[in-house]
């Protein structure tokens, strides 16, 4: 643990040079950005956008809106678990605890969730392959791009419809761009 806190402490107490300025600013710049496209995922899954505001209950709403809340659990469990192991990295029970189970089950429960995500989006194997090596990337392909969000089915029938329209998160009903309110349930678009 040493090691890695002196590395932050060189980084924060030395004037700052050209290559950690840098990296700051690329850092800040993709915070950003990603906030940015959590909050047009949010709009999009039929959230409201204020929800990503609130640290951790953010994150369980993400899993939640997949049909995932039990992996956000699990998610959580391993996360203090692996917390819990780095602190007391320098034991060997704890070593033996982070490399044999909870390093494995976060890759599984990532994997899981990327592909819950992009099903929920209509997207395949492929979209789920980037969702998981390339997270940033493809989470701004979704934001901005012209996907819809069909709900934890998927799309319906396997067929994606036209960027003119917009499909409503409780009852899959493709309308048309111009309505704010769906012809099927009535629901409004974006916020609910």
């Amino acid at each position: 643990m040493q090691p890695v806190y002196n590395g932050f402490t060189q980084l924060f107490s030395q004037p700052m040079t050209g290559v950690g300025l840098i990296f700051l600013i690329v850092l800040g710049v993709e915070m950003v950005v990603m906030f940015w496209a959590w909050c047009r995922l949010f709009w999009k899954m039929g959230l409201p956008w204020e929800r990503m505001f609130v640290p951790g209950y953010n994150y369980y709403w993400t899993y939640a809106s997949v049909e995932s809340a039990g992996l956000f659990v699990f998610k959580v469990t391993a996360d203090v678990l692996s917390l819990f192991a780095v602190y007391y990295i320098g034991e060997r029970w704890a070593l033996i605890v982070l490399l044999q189970g909870v390093i494995p089950g976060q890759f599984a429960v990532r994997l899981f969730y990327s592909f819950r995500l992009a099903r929920a989006f209509g997207r395949g194997k492929w979209f789920t392959a980037g969702l998981f090596f390339l997270r940033p990337v493809f989470l701004c392909m979704l934001a901005f791009g012209p996907a819809h969000f069909y709900g934890d089915l998927g799309a319906p029938t396997g067929e994606i419809p036209p960027a003119s329209s917009w499909v409503c998160p409780v009852c899959h009903t493709v309308n048309p761009q111009h309505r704010d309110v769906c012809e099927n349930c009535g629901r409004r678009t974006g916020i609910s």
